[in-house]
């Protein structure tokens, strides 16, 4: 079943479509890895802080005797994890925890790599509640649900490129201490398109003009591709 499961994560978007496979501590196992690893997919991958270190002159080693050197992560090449071989990277985190990554990328950037998960947990917490609630959806045929959640798709990128274009072009998201946005720019553009419609105008109108026009543009093709059913039968506009 395993193997059924990973032969389909790949097929579904392609092969030769994946750069890169990111996964936190839910996503782990010999067998996904190894599949991951035999299809030469490279992979970066968050794993908890008891799993072995297995280096090539049989030196078993835990995450926690390493010794850190102040904020700098320690940067393993050519060691087993969880019988794979690979590269491993580990920082030390607050209250004992660790960051530690094992994968078969450049082991210079997985620290850099598994950043950018953050950005697919943006992703999926604002499909599940910040803003797009697929999660509060009572639908249960698959054909539906597939359509609802191409749906949201659509609504998420289009207000993930409004957020990066305000962001870019009219005013600048505001960064915390911690490095991360006051904002996601999923937010930004939702509150933008809010503002689009609101009876007491704030945006400048070459903005809002900006923004209408495209939600004609995307209303057009939608309907131009959707189908009407009129009288029991269904045609296309």
């Amino acid at each position: 079943m395993t193997g059924l499961i990973c032969s389909n994560c790949v097929t579904l978007p392609g092969r030769e479509r994946i750069g890169l496979v990111v996964g936190d501590r839910e996503f782990i196992g010999h067998k996904w890895m190894k599949y991951l690893k035999d299809n030469h997919l490279l992979f970066v991958m968050r794993l908890p802080k008891h799993h072995l270190i297995h280096r090539p002159d049989r030196q078993v080693i835990q995450v926690d005797q390493l010794c850190f050197q102040a904020d700098t992560p320690i940067r393993l090449k050519d060691c087993m994890v969880d019988g794979i071989w690979g590269q491993a990277w580990v920082k030390p985190l607050e209250k004992g925890d660790y960051l530690f990554l094992s994968g078969t990328a450049n082991v210079e950037y997985l620290g850099q790599f598994y950043r950018k998960r953050r950005t697919i947990e943006t992703c999926f917490q604002s499909f599940k509640e910040r803003g797009f609630d697929l999660e509060k959806t009572h639908l249960k045929a698959s054909s539906r649900l597939r359509k609802s959640v191409a749906l949201v798709s659509m609504a998420y990128s289009f207000c993930l490129s409004m957020g990066i274009y305000v962001h870019q072009k009219v005013q600048k998201i505001k960064t915390k201490k911690h490095g991360y946005k006051t904002k996601s720019f999923t937010r930004k553009g939702i509150d933008t398109i809010r503002e689009v419609f609101r009876s007491e105008q704030l945006l400048a109108e070459w903005m809002i003009n900006r923004v209408k026009a495209l939600l004609r543009w995307i209303i057009i093709q939608a309907t131009h591709y959707q189908p009407i059913k009129i009288a029991g039968q269904s045609r296309y506009h």
